[in-house]
């Protein structure tokens, strides 16, 4: 079953917030630290381990979401 797309948008927004709250964490603290080559460093980590969830949760979520469908839709919609 596909999710709703209330559920969806929620979870892009989710991800958006994620997103920025990381771009502006790793500004903050490149900006501590002298060396320019460990930001760069931990933003391609970042990047990777990110693209591995993402790749992670979107093979399984089908299994974590529940079935948001009303049953008497799936019902009229099976006969």
């Amino acid at each position: 079953m596909k999710p709703t797309k209330a559920i969806t948008v929620a979870y892009q927004w989710q991800l958006v917030r994620l997103a920025t709250w990381l771009v502006s964490y790793v500004r903050r603290w490149e900006q501590q630290t002298v060396s320019r080559r460990k930001s760069q460093l931990l933003v391609i980590t970042l990047i990777v381990i990110g693209a591995a969830g993402a790749s992670i949760y979107y093979s399984f979520k089908g299994s974590f979401l529940p079935n948001l469908t009303p049953k008497h839709y799936v019902n009229a919609r099976s006969k």
